[in-house]
């Protein structure tokens, strides 16, 4: 899997093409295997924005209402498990086909959420 000079989060998939991996239970941790890639960077929106919106809503939460909207990410279960000690996980591939859209319908989806927090 290799990696894009202008969104280093982005990977490579056999099967579900260019994207990345998120997995439910290290989704909001800010670094690690599975965890919501640090778009944050390469956004518009003032800090503070995202960051209250993050206090209120998960990634996945903020990941599944944008691809409800603007459709322009796939999420697919690529893997669910649980082992002998209890824990469990369920492992999605995030397909973009199109980054710089995605990253704006990202964009639009915060927005919304932190305008809506404000009424």
């Amino acid at each position: 899997m290799s990696a894009s000079t202008e969104y280093p989060w982005l990977s490579k998939n056999s099967k579900y093409g260019q994207g990345f991996r998120l997995s439910r239970t290290y989704v909001d941790d800010d670094f690690g295997y599975g965890s919501m890639p640090d778009i944050s960077s390469q956004m518009e929106l003032e800090p503070a924005a995202i960051q209250a919106v993050r206090e209120k809503y998960s990634w996945l939460v903020i990941l599944d209402e944008c691809i409800a909207e603007f459709g322009s990410a796939q999420k697919s279960t690529i893997e669910e498990f649980a082992d002998c000690t209890g824990f469990s996980d369920v492992c999605w591939w995030i397909s973009v086909d199109d980054p710089a859209k995605w990253l704006g319908d990202m964009q639009k989806t915060i927005q919304r959420l932190y305008d809506a927090s404000k009424q």
